[in-house]
């Protein structure tokens, strides 16, 4: 029997052509998926999690999606070098972001570069690998010059002509640095490795655990090889890959020294940078941008993190926690005070009291009344600048916290007002309260008064020039001092006096204030007293928030325990709790009166983890937080204060305008509830807490100012000055909560006086006061 063919059917050309083009396409894709940059990317995202972490973590910081009310975009979107954005400061950037980008490639290297055995042919195994590990890194950079665009065009009004300027500059710095680093590994694999390397692979395959680490690595190299068909080579092609390059125990190992001691060396290079640094913080040319400093610190963060991995695997997050625990314990806040941050001008070699005791002890009646008639007598001192005949108002000027948008929109108001009334509202003016950020422009618009008076201010009270030293930027050498200093070592000293002090991130804010202002407040705090004492300018009280039991710690140049204690004397039949402790009596044998006033006015504004929590010379030692977290008005204490003096108020005066100032409307708009998973609905509670606490404050505070009504028998009124961003129907949102500001946001604060709600109210205050 013959065997015959069996007769198919012509395959048609269309269907000859589809299974062309299919074929090629799978081709293609096969050829795509495992070429060696799409290898290595998709490797990073499913085993190298805490180095991506670092990443995402930047993208967070650049993108607003971590930090964007305290403004830490600004630092890598605006980076300051020499008190200006410049060339310099996105060059700095440039060598700082490479940095970061040439430890990511390292780590990678050592933790998975094993098993490319192919890598081992060729001349440059650390650059080709870096160039095909580089997708994630090239995504995260167009994203980032985007948005530098973005935001130079959108809030700094810069020409494209200098954008473009400014992301050439950024990349020529990224350019030199990974230039640099490329020649430091072509010529020290040379030479250097061949005596030293081998010295040190001696040294460490002695340990079990090295041994056990190379062991197992290059076991996997035997029974797991990754067949990658092609790569990009530098500089411009794609290249075949040969898979079936042979095994070598010695080449593999010897590639991976070398490597390890590179990653080792850099460390030590950019921690001795960054120690250089701190060391020589004070001279502007060694203040980089706080967003490069942040950087370098990622950059050894994330070569530990790849270190930890790479020799203890997947015990490497339970030893990191277990260290955590340890230091946590080990180390107490106020074992030495290089672990705490101190307030300036006091003295620490001796502890107050902290006791119940001695609180109740100091809020006792023979105190207070003390008390009240040395301000009754400041009270009548004031009232003699007036005719005996026209009782006049009495000023109450209160201004909310809110970093750098309430120091600057403070100053504004104060300034445009007392303008407009002719000097009346400050000489009508017996009180200032409030907290944070608003305190300082509140604090520099008093002194400036003062030295106005004495015919000291070089420019008019109102001049812009102000307004324009008050709103530089104080982020960046906050940040720059936390991350060169305050994480790692606090060595550096200084002297007030025959005191000496730590240098920390408190120190260096306070000194860029004292800069920005022309020292005019470096004083301390008793160099106030005999000013308020002869009613020259209106009281000031700090009531900045005591973590240890919640009260409030009252700070002023007089004596002032009348507000320790609820309304007056009636409370103590309620039984009612000491609200509050008064600084300077509290503190005398720790000289108290010596405490630098910018220092305290910084105790008042704790900006969380960005300005230092202070502890006081006492025992145990006193916590101090931001006056905002119990009363970010002020309204409180001027309530306090009216109540404790109504008697008076009554009798010598036509009445009390409470000046408000706000860095945020009072009403705000309803925003409609929006569908939630089960795990924001499990938040809710607390994040409904944190983001309406002011509102909580501000419905305490009617309740005080409705209750006043009851009690004081003169006329009280509120005029309130609320900052609200003018450009809200262009898409631009409120100023940041920080400590800097744009150009942008500098115009729109300054220009929010003269919305038609704060013009209204300015024309209330001047029929108030006339």
């Amino acid at each position: 029997m013959t065997w015959k063919p069996v007769e198919t059917e012509p395959e048609s050309f269309p269907k000859r052509k589809f299974r062309k083009l299919k074929s090629v396409f799978k081709n293609h894709f096969n050829e795509f998926v495992l070429s060696f940059p799409i290898h290595l990317a998709i490797y990073n995202v499913k085993s190298n999690h805490v180095l991506l972490s670092f990443w995402l973590l930047l993208w967070a910081f650049v993108s607003g999606t971590i930090g964007d009310k305290m403004g830490f975009s600004y630092l890598f979107l605006d980076p300051e070098y020499m008190n200006e954005v410049s060339g310099w400061s996105f060059f700095i950037m440039g060598l700082a972001f490479s940095s970061f980008t040439m430890a990511f490639h390292i780590t990678c290297y050592i933790l998975g570069g094993y098993r490319y055995t192919f890598l081992g042919i060729m001349r440059f195994p650390l650059l080709q690998f870096s160039i095909n590990n580089s997708i994630i890194p090239i995504i995260f950079f167009l994203y980032y010059l985007v948005k530098i665009a973005i935001f130079q065009r959108t809030y700094e009004g810069e020409s494209w002509g200098n954008i473009l300027w400014e992301i050439s500059v950024f990349l020529s710095g990224m350019f030199m640095m990974f230039l640099l680093t490329f020649l430091y590994f072509r010529f020290t694999s040379k030479r250097f490795f061949k005596s030293f390397a081998n010295t040190v692979d001696k040294q460490l395959k002695k340990g079990r655990l090295q041994r056990v680490n190379v062991m197992e690595r290059l076991h996997k190299v035997q029974n797991e090889r990754v067949i990658i068909h092609s790569y990009f080579q530098f500089p411009f092609m794609i290249a075949p890959i040969n898979n079936n390059y042979p095994y070598d125990k010695r080449l593999i190992t010897k590639v991976f020294d070398q490597t390890q001691l590179n990653a080792v060396i850099i460390q030590i290079v950019i921690l001795l940078v960054l120690f250089g640094l701190g060391l020589f913080r004070d001279i502007p040319i060694f203040q980089i941008p706080a967003a490069a400093s942040a950087i370098m610190l990622f950059t050894i963060l994330l070569m530990i993190s790849g270190a930890i991995a790479y020799w203890l695997k997947e015990w490497a997050f339970s030893l990191v926690i277990v260290i955590f625990l340890l230091v946590w314990k080990v180390i107490p806040e106020n074992s030495n005070p290089t672990f705490y941050h101190q307030a300036f001008g006091m003295n620490y070699d001796s502890k107050a009291d902290y006791s119940l005791k001695r609180i109740q002890e100091l809020s006792s009646p023979k105190y207070v009344e003390k008390d009240k008639k040395s301000t009754l007598a400041i009270l009548n001192r004031w009232r003699a600048n007036f005719p005996d005949s026209i009782p006049p108002k009495l000023v109450i000027s209160s201004s909310s916290g809110g970093g750098m948008r309430s120091s600057v929109w403070s100053l504004r108001t104060l300034q445009f007002a007392d303008s407009a009334l002719n000097g009346k509202l400050m000489k009508h003016s017996v009180l200032m309260t409030g907290s944070s950020g608003g305190m300082i422009g509140m604090a520099y618009f008093r002194e400036l008064y003062l030295r106005n008076l004495e015919n000291q201010l070089p420019e008019p009270l109102n001049s812009k020039s102000y307004l324009e030293k008050i709103a530089k930027d104080k982020l960046n050498p906050t940040i720059f001092s936390l991350v060169v200093s305050d994480l790692f070592f606090r060595f550096q000293r200084f002297n007030i006096g025959n005191k000496s002090y730590f240098k920390d991130r408190g120190y260096s804010l306070e000194r860029q204030i004292l800069i920005d202002v022309d020292s005019v407040l470096d004083k301390p705090l008793l160099a106030y007293r005999e000013p308020e004492h002869q009613a020259k300018i209106p009281m000031m009280i700090l009531s900045p928030t005591i973590v240890n039991d919640g009260r409030r710690l009252f700070i002023s140049a007089q004596d002032i325990s009348y507000m320790n204690l609820g309304s007056d004397s009636l409370s103590r039949d309620l039984g009612l709790k000491v609200r509050g402790i008064e600084f300077r009596k509290f503190f005398e044998a720790q000289q108290a009166d010596s405490l630098r006033f910018v220092t305290a006015l910084r105790m008042n504004a704790t900006f969380p983890y960005i300005t230092p929590n202070v502890i006081l010379p006492s025992k145990p030692g006193m916590a101090i937080m931001d006056a905002g977290l119990i009363d970010n008005f002020g309204v409180t204490d001027a309530v306090q204060f009216l109540h404790t003096f109504r008697d008076w108020i009554s009798e010598n005066t036509s009445g009390v305008v409470l000046v408000t100032i706000r860095d945020k409307p009072k009403e705000r708009e309803l925003e409609m509830a929006k569908q939630s998973g089960n795990l924001n609905q499990l938040l809710a509670p607390v994040n409904s807490l944190a983001q309406n606490l002011f509102a909580f404050q501000d419905m305490n505070n009617d309740r005080l100012l409705q209750s006043a009504e009851t009690w004081l028998n003169q006329p009280l009124d509120v005029v309130n000055f609320q900052y609200e961003a003018n450009s809200k129907k262009d898409g631009y949102k409120q100023a940041s909560l920080s400590w800097r500001l744009t150009t942008k946001e500098k115009k729109d604060i300054a220009s929010s006086i003269y919305s038609e709600y704060n013009q209204f109210e300015m024309e209330r205050l001047k029929s108030l006061l006339e």
